[in-house]
């Protein structure tokens, strides 16, 4: 298929998709006026994008917003760089990855609200142990996605390398690094969305401010529409983080394959 075939392709795919949400949300809006549903518990379309409308121009909404994507940012580049770094190491050194390996799953396991009180305890309500919380969680996805790529790098093409007189840092940063380039972006976009999870399970819990306080607020105020604004809100910074690095990873895949 060539590329204005796939471009034209990947164009009708976005049309489909935005005349599908617009199909449900007029479905949504017309039953929910018309008595169908419970508007108390389900609210409607337009009532969630007035809220919207109405956070936005008292600037309430993009201070939580600001909030949330701070500490979304430190713990993600934390977690991302203890994660690559670990899986570098322990991909290289076997008896360190057996030693360490299945503490690294069995902690992986824990489900991330189960761990959001335990960092509350250790760095107390700040923005710290909320930082710590998303790096914990983006630490796993990213270290397990690199050092599998790690391991797929051809062992023969490393050995050519040292014949050659490479030293070890040449062989991380021309052979290693790029061939397990795409696992970590693997990792990274996997990572997205579980960042998003921790952010608002820790702000859930403890918190002033962000996406999850606004959630929990608009919660005690049996406010079903100032919840459902806030997962739109939540729906569309997944999508555009995910959406970005989707893109990266499309530009390295064309730079690796040009």
């Amino acid at each position: 298929m060539e590329s204005t075939e796939v471009a034209a392709y990947s164009k009708r795919v976005q049309i489909t998709r935005m005349i599908v949400v617009v199909v449900l949300l007029i479905i949504w809006e017309v039953t929910a006026r018309a008595g169908v549903m419970d508007v108390s518990w389900s609210s409607y379309p337009s009532q969630i994008f007035g809220q919207l409308s109405k956070w936005a121009m008292e600037g309430i909404l993009w201070v939580h917003i600001g909030t949330t994507l701070n500490e979304m940012f430190w713990g993600f580049l934390l977690g991302s760089a203890m994660g690559i770094v670990a899986a570098l190491i322990n991909g290289r050194a076997q008896t360190l990855e057996k030693t360490l390996n299945p503490y690294i799953l069995a902690i992986y396991s824990v489900p991330p609200v189960a761990l959001a009180p335990l960092f509350i305890l250790w760095f107390g309500l700040g923005v710290t142990g909320k930082i710590f919380l998303i790096a914990s969680i983006v630490f796993f996805l990213v270290y397990l996605n690199t050092l599998a790529g790690v391991k797929e790098v051809d062992q023969d093409l490393i050995d050519s390398m040292r014949i050659m007189g490479a030293d070890e840092k040449t062989i991380y940063t021309r052979v290693i690094i790029p061939n397990a380039g795409i696992w970590i972006l693997t990792g990274l976009k996997q990572a997205v969305p579980k960042a998003i999870t921790g952010a608002i399970a820790a702000e859930m819990m403890a918190a002033k401010s962000g996406m999850g306080y606004l959630i929990m607020e608009s919660s005690s105020m049996l406010d079903i529409g100032g919840v459902l604004a806030s997962l739109v809100v939540l729906l569309i910074v997944g999508l555009a983080l995910t959406e970005l690095v989707s893109r990266v990873e499309r530009f390295l895949l064309r730079w690796k394959t040009a």
